[in-house]
């Protein structure tokens, strides 16, 4: 199973470098970053091309909208799931190999986790947990809601909010067309 990690930057050259370090950092290798810049004027570009590892690939998009980027990132994957991870986000160290383990028959669509919430103390607010499910007709459209934003009422009931925190089987999202509207900005 591979994984491909799609990160938009535009602008975050001050958090950038250990968004990327936490995902090439897993214990579970095989997996690919695909880096979307949306334009970025600032020194994002400098710091990700310092960035060596082969697993990097880093995209220009005209389009500025997380949406726009998204989508350009979601058409260049060549993983079986896809997980959006923004500039700013850190990855737990060994995420993706419990992600891979859940799964390891690949019989889940989706695999929804929550996001590590650390206040500048330090302190965890929220630590890692794992869900899975296949996805049928009901749960299908309430992934749909989910992914953009619209707080299905099982993404509210167990935190699991926005794009972050959910691998998704990209074959899904091409079969099914689940792509960002452009004007998202979340």
């Amino acid at each position: 199973m591979k994984f491909s990690v799609i990160m938009s930057s535009y602008n975050s050259e001050k958090t950038i470098l250990e968004s990327i370090q936490s995902i090439i950092d897993q214990t579970y290798s095989d997996l690919e970053l695909i880096i979307v810049d949306g334009g970025s004027t600032d020194g994002t570009l400098k710091n990700i091309k310092s960035m060596t590892d082969s697993r990097i690939r880093l995209y220009k998009s005209n389009g500025r909208s997380p949406g726009e980027v998204r989508n350009f990132g979601i058409r260049k994957a060549r993983g079986d799931y896809v997980l959006f991870c923004d500039s700013d986000d850190k990855l737990e160290r060994n995420i993706l190999k419990k992600i891979a383990e859940i799964n390891k028959d690949e019989k889940y669509d989706v695999i929804l986790f929550r996001t590590k919430r650390v206040t500048e103390e330090g302190e965890v607010l929220i630590d890692n947990s794992i869900d899975s499910f296949e996805v049928d007709e009901k749960i299908r459209a309430d992934l749909i809601k989910s992914i953009y934003n619209k707080f299905s009422e099982y993404a509210k009931l167990f935190g699991f909010d926005g794009v972050c925190g959910k691998a998704i089987r990209r074959k899904l999202l091409i079969t099914d067309n689940l792509f960002f509207p452009v004007n998202t900005y979340r």
